[in-house]
């Protein structure tokens, strides 16, 4: 997979309207964005499809599972995305709990990541055709305590998670911090509302608030509070490595306290949280050497560090970490992407799923 570092925006959502048909040859799309999701009491997969010049399809399928195989049942093209390099793409949905879809996705485009946001109360299952309209175009969040004429203060938005509470919809993602040093990130939540910007085409969402600074969030519920999971690097060390993990907790999504963190010592690259059977869990790949062993690493990118497949379990007696499996595995690498099967939809088992070269999905048992 072509390693695309972040970049600060360098151009405005108009502009990159314009790259819509550009030829990118520095970020070509690196693979189909896919994930898993909850469809009641099944599973399904959504993915996203480039289809021609600027535009993907966001496929629909449920799944059939038989031992350890996950079988698409029929695809449906459900909508379509404006489609520019396709890297850095995530995409993300849930089944709410009034039967609708919320589902978000975003990528890369020229110069500064944007997001997708599709709310249908259609039934994915039967869609006889895609939702003939393009969906609304996210740049850019204004914070609760904003004037309305003022700018946004968190620009550039990825790696979208969708969450619910109080019959509300909810976005946490990714963006920098406007007027804030070079790579300077922070993770935020926002309902999902949008507002029409002067000039631009992209839309920015509103009421957003500032969990902590960082990056790569993941989100968790635990009983009646979201645990949100954020990746922070180590002073001096590139972000091309590695990031310890920190965590922090809400009930209402507002105000939010520091939670139990992993020590310092796991460097996650990706990694996904939930909850299991022994509670919340971190699921990641981390570099297994030393500490005192990854100072040279410096700003190498042929430097290939020892990685393995880390289950991390938050022991809430303790309030502290343990590492319920470790396994080094030499096919891993820093661009490794990991998909969980959700743990209400695979009998309480925390189950990893595995996509072939041909498209075929597998799952492998973490407990084994």
């Amino acid at each position: 997979m072509l390693y695309l570092p972040k970049r600060r925006p360098s151009c405005t959502a108009a502009s990159i309207l314009a790259l819509a048909c550009a030829s990118l040859a520095t970020a070509q799309p690196a693979g189909h964005a896919w994930t898993v999701v909850c469809d009641d009491n099944a599973i399904a997969i959504l993915e996203v499809t480039p289809v021609g010049s600027g535009t993907a399809a966001l496929k629909f399928s449920r799944v059939d599972q038989s031992g350890n195989r996950l079988t698409p049942q029929e695809w449906r093209t459900v909508a379509k995305f404006r489609q520019w390099t396709g890297a850095w793409e995530v995409v993300t949905g849930r089944r709410l709990s009034s039967g609708a879809w919320a589902i978000a996705r975003s990528e890369l485009a020229g110069g500064t990541h944007v997001l997708q946001y599709l709310h249908t109360d259609a039934d994915l299952r039967n869609r006889a055709t895609p939702i003939d309209r393009w969906l609304e175009l996210i740049d850019s969040v204004r914070l609760v305590d904003q004037k309305p004429d003022e700018r946004p203060r968190l620009i550039d938005v990825s790696e979208p998670s969708i969450v619910e509470h109080a019959g509300q919809v909810y976005l946490i993602g990714e963006s920098y911090l406007f007027h804030s040093p070079p790579d300077e990130y922070a993770v935020w939540v926002a309902p999902a509302k949008t507002a029409e910007q002067p000039h631009r085409v992209a839309r920015s969402l509103q009421g957003g608030r500032i969990i902590a600074t960082g990056e790569n969030p993941r989100v968790a519920k635990m009983d009646n509070r979201f645990v949100v999971s954020v990746q922070r690097r180590q002073p001096g060390v590139d972000r091309l490595w590695g990031k310890c993990v920190r965590l922090y907790a809400s009930t209402d999504l507002e105000h939010w306290e520091p939670f139990p963190s992993p020590p310092a010592s796991f460097e996650f690259y990706d990694y996904k949280s939930c909850i299991a059977p022994n509670g919340l869990t971190l699921v990641g790949i981390v570099d297994t050497s030393r500490p005192d062993e990854r100072g040279h690493r410096g700003g190498r990118q042929d430097y290939t560090p020892p990685l393995a497949l880390v289950t991390l379990v938050y022991d809430a007696e303790r309030q502290s970490w343990n590492a319920l499996a470790t396994r080094p595995d030499s096919s891993l690498t820093r661009e490794t992407q990991i998909h969980l099967l959700p743990p209400e939809a695979s009998a309480g088992e925390l189950k990893l799923i595995e996509r072939s070269a041909d498209g075929q999905f597998t799952t492998r048992n973490l407990a084994e």
